[in-house]
């Protein structure tokens, strides 16, 4: 045995925390405004905004990543949680975005990409095992590498690949804050539009963009 663990729910770590480091993001804009409040704050721009809310949300997303750190086998404990708290900012970066710039349409496309990373992120099954789709598209999955750093830090680790990992979750990270930041503005007339026909609807409640 190279990488030996004391029991299979180690080994089933990476996939169900990165798994709950994305859902976890992913309520926070459910069950949260995903717009700042600027109310009484003269000149806010929308940059300011934007960072704002997402470093409000990235708190409690580090929160809870060392949380689900607790009490899983390590190799090394500060690197598990190092890996957590980065997957969850990453996830959280990209969730954050696509819910900000595309308001519900983007909040489906986050749920979409949970259940296409479950099977082909390379948590379940060893990517040779998967389909030629997964096989082909599994680089560009967040989870690939949050699962693959994290797997480092609790199995064992290989060379620089868990180095290799974390600096692919931050560009995943520095990618969509971008992406945000620079799309968001373009989509303040469309987001207003549609927020607008959500809260007429009655169904959802909607949020001005």
């Amino acid at each position: 045995q190279l990488y030996p663990l004391n029991a299979y729910g180690s080994a089933m770590a990476p996939l169900f925390m990165n798994l709950t480091f994305w859902i976890g993001a992913f309520m926070l804009l459910v069950i949260m405004r995903q717009e700042a409040d600027g109310e009484g704050i003269p000149g806010l721009t929308l940059a300011q905004r934007y960072w704002g809310r997402y470093l409000f949300l990235a708190a409690i997303a580090v929160m809870q990543a060392v949380i689900c750190c607790v009490g899983v086998q390590t190799i090394s404990a500060p690197a598990l949680i190092f890996a957590a708290a980065l997957a969850s900012l990453a996830y959280l970066s990209i969730i954050y975005a696509f819910s900000v710039t595309l308001q519900h349409i983007g909040k489906g496309i986050c749920v979409i990409l949970v259940f296409a990373q479950i099977p082909g992120a390379t948590g379940l099954y060893p990517i040779e095992m998967t389909s030629p789709f997964f096989q082909s598209i599994y680089p560009l999955f967040p989870f690939t590498y949050g699962i693959g750093a994290m797997r480092e830090a609790i199995c064992g680790f290989y060379g620089g690949q868990y180095v290799s990992d974390l600096l692919v979750l931050a560009l995943f990270l520095v990618l969509f804050m971008a992406l945000g930041l620079l799309i968001r503005p373009l989509m303040a007339n469309v987001n207003r539009m549609v927020a607008r026909q959500v809260r007429d609807g009655g169904l959802f409640n909607g949020e001005d963009g």
